[in-house]
Formats: C-alpha cells, sequence, structure tokens
C-alpha cells in the first residue's frame, strides 16, 4: 500500500466533473455510503505493448472525500469486484486508512481479472 497527501483547492466542482474536464475514460458514479462520491473508472490498457491494439479495462475505484483531502492508494486485484459490500464494488467498502484520515482513497486493480 502507498499512502500520498496531496493538498490542493479547486473552485467547487465535483470530482466527476474535474475528471471529465481533464480526461477522455469512462467514469461511472457508484453507491458507497463511506464517502461524498464513490467511482469506477475504465482505462483502456494494452494486453501486449508490443501489439497495442488488443486491450482490456483496467479499473481504478475512487473514493472521494473532497479535494482538499489527503488520498490513500491501495492495489487490489484478486477482491476488486467480488459480489459483497465488503468489496471494492460494494456500497460500503472502505479501508482503514482512508477512515481514520477521511481520505480520498484510490483503488487500483493490479492485473487483468475481469469482472466475476
Amino acid at each position: 500500500m502507498i499512502l500520498v497527501f496531496c493538498n490542493f483547492s479547486i473552485n467547487a466542482q465535483t470530482f466527476i466533473e474535474k475528471f471529465k474536464e481533464l480526461y477522455d475514460y469512462t467514469i461511472s458514479p457508484r453507491d458507497n455510503k463511506n464517502f461524498k462520491e464513490f467511482y469506477e473508472i475504465i482505462i483502456p490498457q494494452p494486453i501486449d505493448h508490443e501489439h497495442p491494439k488488443k486491450t482490456f479495462d483496467h479499473r481504478i475505484y475512487i473514493g472521494f472525500q473532497g479535494f482538499d483531502s489527503p488520498n490513500v492508494i491501495e492495489t487490489d486485484g484478486y477482491a476488486i469486484d467480488h459480489v459483497g459490500i465488503l468489496y471494492t464494488s460494494g456500497q460500503r467498502y472502505t479501508h482503514e486508512l482512508s477512515t481514520e484520515l477521511k481520505a480520498n482513497l484510490i483503488v487500483v486493480e493490479h492485473r487483468y481479472f475481469g469482472k466475476f
């Protein structure tokens, strides 16, 4: 796990508004009771960098508290999309550090497993 602190102010925007200004990746709101905003982001990644036309959907979940909040990054490949409330895609997923620090949570699928 990597802990990243980043503190900057943005005029009253939601995370999704700012994200869409900067990137052209798929972002979908998800329900999560522990964050002000929670999203699934899909980034197409080449399966083989020598032949980049074949891609897979690399998933990232963002639990957003605020632009002035610290960030906690978690790599989670095996449990990112299992069915259940305690897994990353579930409605009550959080991480101990993000709870204690009132931090944004960034969960990155560390390799491709596909959706279960």
